[in-house]
């Protein structure tokens, strides 16, 4: 452990890096059973940076452009390949004799920094690095991920084998690069010193094949291997969820495609002369105990041009504040009281039992120049508040409720929806768009639908004459996946 935290030391000094807090693990240990088991003598490390622009980011799904993309290895293991310790080892229940090692910080560095200035310079299309698997996991992770095919031709060292090349744990990572930006990136590299190979290409279909030189290592189906690769999940999931809605998934896996997002408008700030007005509408975006995701709440209305409140359920039971000078309120997500009563309820027995505040509400709802949003707990409190699927004040007996998801577990999906024509202020133009806003949770759905929270949404259909013609029309969000209606 000495020679670890040493090793450490020099590398931070060469790195430039720092290290602000830490904590002494050896005497960590846990009972299982009659057996006492301690934490590992090792030197576990977590790493974080901040992030000035989160569309400048590299992901290891594989991107597939039109006009074709080209893999690039960035080796910075100096040509070795060693196997002790890693994956494929343990595999076979072996420890190896040579782990990987990294002795040249100084081209770390430099390989950080020339993939930075390219990022920056938005010239990488996608990135992993391969020390959890080797090369060969690399690639096919990023294949699987891209739902797409590569041809790959790796070097052949004389002095390693084909096991030592494909899965070696060196330090080291792979890049797509486009076929416009290839001889960019590569001269960039090489300029700094840093060792740079360009093995492979990526295109669309459902094939794999790694090459070592001459000799084909593997050739197959990327469905194929990616069921093969997700089989051990899957088996863990049928002990962990309702097994058949994990034979339905495992099932579709090889039927999946890259969702076709579309927008009808062309997104651009908010006008300068809504931003400057003086006089702006007031939207107070209300938590409880528990909520979450209120600051990007705030900001989102913000930059929308409304003059925004952060309002807690104490300032309007205090007093301090009242819903009558608000134009919108936005229920934000989280867990409200810890979800401990149950999905919102405990948010929604502060407001119905206490009268004054309860008729606020009532009083804002009825309102004819006022709207409402409801984002996961939120809208989960709306429905416990009679405000959803329709104005009508439907029955407490007919309104929606919460119920378990069929899977039996936290689900977090994501969905192409359509938004539909409808007198919802919120969304007036048509467009196709992710769900990974959290959509799911901010709607109740005609049909059970997968949401990123712990339970589903079953609304009352029409036919069964439990939602009105006006209900019916607020109907504005279409999930392709399921071709379900669902209502904000």
């Amino acid at each position: 452990m000495y020679d670890a935290c040493e090793a450490l030391r020099s590398s931070m000094l060469e790195l430039g890096a720092g290290i602000d807090g830490g904590k002494d693990s050896l005497s960590m240990a846990a009972r299982c059973g009659e057996e006492v088991v301690k934490a590992p003598g090792e030197l576990t490390m977590t790493c974080y940076v901040t992030c000035p622009d989160i569309t400048k980011t590299v992901n290891p799904d594989l991107k597939c452009p039109v006009d074709g993309s080209h893999l690039l290895l960035i080796d910075l293991g100096n040509g070795k390949n060693r196997l002790g310790g890693t994956s494929f080892a343990q595999v076979f229940n072996q420890l190896g004799n040579e782990s990987p090692d990294f002795t040249d910080f100084s081209l770390l560095r430099t390989s950080i920094e020339v993939t930075q200035d390219l990022i920056d310079k938005r010239l990488l299309l996608s990135g992993h690095d391969r020390s959890d698997g080797g090369v060969a996991v690399t690639l096919m992770e990023m294949a699987f991920a891209g739902n797409c095919s590569i041809d790959v031709t790796l070097p052949n060292p004389s002095s390693c084998s084909d096991f030592e090349v494909l899965f070696s744990e060196e330090a080291g990572f792979v890049i797509e690069v486009s076929s416009d930006n290839l001889a960019i990136v590569k001269d960039a590299y090489t300029a700094s010193g840093v060792p740079i190979v360009q093995i492979g290409s990526v295109f669309e279909g459902d094939a794999i094949k790694i090459s070592i030189g001459d000799t084909v290592c593997i050739d197959d189906k990327m469905t194929a291997l990616r069921d093969l690769w997700e089989a051990t999940s899957f088996q863990l999931e049928k002990r962990q969820r309702n097994p058949e809605c994990v034979v339905q998934e495992e099932e579709g896996l090889k039927h999946r495609k890259a969702p076709d997002w579309k927008l009808s408008f062309t997104p651009a700030p908010t006008d300068v002369a809504i931003m400057s007005q003086e006089r702006k509408p007031k939207v107070a975006v209300l938590r409880e105990e528990g909520s979450n995701g209120d600051r990007e709440m705030l900001s989102a209305f913000i930059c929308a041009g409304f003059e925004v409140w952060d309002v807690t359920v104490s300032d309007l039971l205090s007093g301090d504040v009242t819903l009558d000078g608000f134009r919108g309120i936005a229920f934000v997500g989280g867990f409200s009281f810890g979800d401990v009563l149950d999905s919102a309820k405990g948010w929604a027995g502060v407001i119905k039992f206490n009268k004054s505040v309860f008729e606020q509400f009532q009083a804002f709802r009825v309102r004819k120049d006022t709207f409402s949003l409801g984002v996961c707990n939120g809208c989960q409190l709306m429905a416990l508040l009679g405000w959803v699927p329709s104005n009508d004040s439907l029955p407490a007996d007919l309104q929606p409720r919460l119920l378990h998801n069929h899977s039996g577990k936290f689900e977090s999906r994501f969905l192409s929806v359509q938004i539909q024509k409808s007198p919802a202020v919120m969304l007036k133009v048509s467009f196709l768009l992710p769900s990974s806003v959290w959509l799911c949770c901010m709607m109740v759905s005609i049909k059970s639908i997968l949401t990123p929270c712990g339970r589903t949404w079953r609304a009352l259909l029409l036919e069964y004459g439990l939602l009105t013609e006006k209900a019916a029309s607020t109907f504005l969000i279409r999930a392709s996946m399921s071709m379900s209606w669902v209502l904000v």
